[in-house]
């Protein structure tokens, strides 16, 4: 069947609805798409995918929203589809710490849930109030959790999603070791929704733990960061969060588990011999999340460009200094925060538009050194336009186009999205 622009507003209601289908109004990473779906059920979920494929209309997901201009934008967005409606079921398996979970549902309304079980999926990635299962699992986002916890490809056993062409699939399964073929969950993991739709998700759980502390380490300079980093993680200490801030630079050292421990490993970590050198505060209760409140919003609150920096963890120093001589050289301002022994920051940087450019390619090409990329995540478009928002990718580049050419050969599946498109 061949579609016309004339017909695609009456057809998109046909397949889903007339409540379900309204013309695009609202914007998607900047774009007005021609019509916004927002299914009510996967049935209709997959008719909608279906008819756009043989419409030859673009679809990109959209769940929270929060995180639509990270990386590069959709080239093309004819259907918005929102999983709004897709987000009600919260299927709990409490005697073996499982939930699966809609794509739709809202990271902080899927732990209500399970809180009332003494359990939680332990992610907190970016703007975590809003982000969606779906969405957090399609960018693979994390936050300072990933310490202790790792990332949503870590986490995930299993998901439901929907191919290109309308067919529902399903990856993995409900037990920890499901090992027999290609992993394709942890595949759509950071594939920013050119792979297909996520319908649910199967995550590990853990128990919600009963005491929480911080340990606030002000260091002096970057040299000293690394030197504390260095010095706990030879340690038998196990902190569920351990993040730099800076500059000033200080790190964030969260302990969670019995009241008892918590306790305990905060004096030690005070008493360490490089920590001890520096001042130190700790933190419990209203102070300590206020602590963390603020830490969340840092290096969104600037109005400059965010990157995702990664590196080989050894060299957190290196990087912190060479952040803070570009953005001195240039007259530009850096607000850093991450994890300082994963090897993974986010980096606020403001400034001129053209200094912000300058600093961007000389930070990639210094982390390229230390076994790591730099990826553009939130920024005006004066700089977006004049660099690669992901960068260079390593060797996995070719794999991974001939995955999306798999998976969706027409590219109608959140075009441009995905470097490897």
């Amino acid at each position: 069947m061949k579609f016309y622009e004339s017909d695609i507003l009456a057809s998109a209601k046909l397949v889903a609805g007339e409540e379900a289908v309204i013309e695009g109004v609202t914007r998607v990473a900047k774009a007005v798409p021609k019509l916004c779906v927002t299914p009510p059920d996967v049935e209709t979920l997959l008719a909608t995918v279906k008819w756009a494929n043989d419409a030859g209309q673009t679809i990109v997901p959209v769940g929270g929203g929060t995180k639509m201009e990270w990386g590069s934008l959709p080239s093309r967005v004819d259907v918005a589809l929102s999983m709004a409606k897709l987000s009600v079921d919260c299927e709990h398996h409490q005697g073996d710490l499982l939930a699966t979970i809609d794509a739709g549902m809202p990271l902080a309304a899927a732990n209500a849930l399970l809180a009332q079980y003494g359990q939680w999926l332990p992610v907190d990635p970016n703007h975590a109030k809003e982000a969606t299962i779906g969405g957090i699992v399609a960018t693979n986002d994390s936050g300072p959790r990933r310490h202790r916890y790792g990332t949503p490809r870590d986490l995930i056993l299993g998901t439901s999603f929907v191919r290109p062409d309308g067919q529902l699939a399903k990856a993995g399964g409900r037990v920890v070791k499901n090992v027999a073929g290609y992993d394709l969950s942890k595949l759509l993991a950071g594939s920013f929704g050119s792979l297909g739709v996520i319908v649910n998700a199967t995550f590990k759980l853990t128990p919600i733990p009963k005491s929480s502390r911080t340990v606030v380490i002000q260091c002096v300079d970057a040299m000293k960061v690394g030197e504390c980093v260095s010095e706990l993680m030879s340690t038998s200490l196990t902190p569920s969060a351990l993040e730099v801030q800076g500059a000033p630079y200080r790190l964030l050292v969260r302990f969670e588990s019995l009241e008892a421990v918590t306790e305990e490993q905060a004096v030690q970590t005070s008493a360490l011999s490089v920590a001890s050198r520096c001042e130190i505060s700790v933190l419990r209760d209203e102070k300590e999340q206020q602590c963390w409140d603020d830490h969340a919003l840092r290096p969104w609150r600037g109005s400059g460009s965010v990157l995702k920096v990664s590196f080989k963890p050894s060299y957190l120093t290196e990087v912190l200094q060479e952040i803070q001589t570009l953005c001195t050289t240039h007259d530009g301002i850096a607000d850093v925060v991450g994890r300082a022994a994963v090897g993974s920051l986010m980096v606020g940087i403001d400034g001129e538009l053209d200094n912000q450019v300058v600093v961007i390619r000389a930070l990639r090409n210094a982390v390229s050194l230390w076994s790591g990329h730099a990826v553009f995540l939130r920024g005006p478009l004066a700089v977006r336009s004049k660099i690669d928002e992901w960068g260079g990718l390593g060797d996995g580049e070719m794999v991974m186009r001939a995955i999306k050419q798999n998976f969706d050969p027409t590219g109608l599946m959140s075009p441009g999205r995905w470097p490897f498109d």
